[in-house]
């Protein structure tokens, strides 16, 4: 897809409003209309447009090249980082990184330009893109920038880029199931920093510490209570140095912790946070679509609909309809999930847009799930047979991923699946393991998948007294 196009189609319709008035004439109004009516469609081909117009392809990708540049101007006047912020909060990697390189080449016209102050907000930027995107070695290469531009440094500022490599080393390996073994020895290297550190007074790295032993914590250990511990260290680092944070790292703190309520079971609990949060915080979660998520899926938990729905409308549905690969996934596996308790057909509709849309070397975990879901679908359809051939299949799969009875949830809602398609299914032969376990998924953060096993065991129980 075109840069034009895959802006064009993350825009609000506020934000295509301000498009329309920005002045463009002549052959550029007749492709920005092209493009305009083609909005989460099709893109354009290009050669029908040259055609049309009358022009050379190189006129064709010179005259997008042009618009695109008018349009960001037109939306964000001053340009720079501003540019940079809006294209980052869109989820446009591509052209977030392509404004970065350009800005770059021009960096010295720009004499009143604060080098070290540029290169620690795209060094910032940089860990805020989805972990499709996430790039350790250019993370490391703007770190070491700021670094080099940074007055005054300190060994403070050194164990905070550490730091923030660190972290995105861990995102990168949750997301991509890799060895946990490799996680251990990341943690090693923080609780080293975190010795250091002890001696030093420096908020930010200390911040950034907590960050990375939080996601360790979470993702790794599952262990909310430490989480909490370290996000409650990072409040009061906040609020103890306000001058020095972006309000925003007080709200992910904050909806870290209101997660980590989730994870503990406490669902009510948490989506009254995150109603709070959400409610304080609207601008500074505009883009925070993993919060975003673990919010519309509270809602789905704690069956408030209406919630749910205008929560996954609101800060997914533009993603899922512009084919955007990160949100777009994301939202539709919400939508998948909120409509799996209400209209199996449009459950599955989503997930197979979530199947179209899905990059499988990042996103593992959604790679179950899609899967999980279309095999629930078809349990839900009365399909015995293609949901036992799928079940069967994905088992298959997810025990080659390295999933296990030992480390996965998501495994025992598939055994539980396989179990309950089975001919003459009766849930008092579930054995003690199975037992306990799914009555543990009621309590679990897969609870979703927990409610739906409870709806199939209804659906296929074969009661003794009619077996009799």
């Amino acid at each position: 897809m075109s840069h034009l196009q895959d802006f064009l189609n993350v825009l609000t319709p506020a934000e295509i409003a301000k498009v329309g008035k920005i002045r463009i004439i002549g052959v550029e109004k007749a492709v920005l209309d092209i493009f305009l009516a083609n909005r989460n469609k099709v893109e354009p081909n290009a050669e029908e447009i040259a055609k049309q117009l009358e022009i050379t392809h190189t006129h064709y990708y010179k005259i997008c090249s042009m618009l695109l540049d008018k349009i960001y101007t037109g939306l964000i006047p001053e340009r720079g980082y501003e540019l940079m912020l809006f294209l980052s909060q869109k989820d446009l990697y591509g052209h977030f990184t392509h404004e970065v390189l350009l800005f770059e080449k021009t960096i010295d016209q720009h004499s009143d330009l604060n080098l070290e102050e540029f290169y620690y907000n795209v060094f910032m930027l940089l860990q805020k893109v989805s972990a499709a995107d996430m790039d350790e070695e250019l993370l490391f290469k703007y770190g070491k920038k700021y670094l080099e531009n940074k007055k005054n440094k300190t060994l403070g500022d050194e164990m905070m880029v550490q730091s923030c490599v660190l972290n995105t080393k861990l995102t990168l390996l949750k997301a991509t199931k890799k060895k946990i073994e490799i996680a251990h020895e990341v943690a090693k290297e923080l609780h080293v920093i975190e010795q250091k550190l002890e001696k030093e007074n420096h908020p930010k790295a200390n911040y950034y510490l907590n960050k990375a032993l939080s996601t360790y914590y979470h993702q790794t250990v599952g262990d909310p209570q430490t989480v909490i511990k370290y996000q409650e260290k990072n409040i009061s680092l906040y609020n103890d140095n306000k001058g020095m944070f972006d309000a925003s790292l007080l709200v992910q703190s904050k909806c870290r912790i209101a997660e980590m309520q989730y994870m503990n079971s406490n669902y009510e609990q948490a989506f009254e946070s995150y109603s709070t949060i959400f409610e304080q915080y609207k601008t500074e979660l505009e883009s925070d679509f993993y919060h975003q998520s673990r919010f519309a899926q509270l809602a789905i938990i704690t069956e408030k609909n209406q919630k749910a729905i205008q929560i996954i409308d609101q800060y997914f549905g533009m993603y899922v309809e512009g084919k955007k690969q990160g949100p777009g996934t994301m939202g539709a596996l919400l939508y998948a999930k909120y409509y799996m308790f209400k209209d199996p057909e449009q459950s599955n509709k989503y997930v197979q847009i979530a199947k179209r849309l899905i990059n499988k070397n990042i996103f593992v975990q959604y790679e179950y799930e899609i899967r999980m879901l279309e095999n629930i679908y078809f349990a839900l359809i009365d399909d015995v047979k293609t949901a036992r051939a799928l079940v069967k299949r994905n088992l298959k799969f997810m025990y080659s991923k390295g999933l296990n009875l030992r480390n996965s949830d998501l495994i025992y809602v598939m055994v539980l699946l396989q179990e309950i398609v089975k001919p003459h299914f009766a849930s008092y032969r579930f054995g003690v393991r199975l037992k306990a376990k799914y009555a543990s998924l009621q309590k679990s953060y897969a609870i979703i998948y927990g409610k739906i096993i409870t709806i199939l065991i209804d659906k296929y129980e074969v009661k003794p007294r009619e077996m009799a």
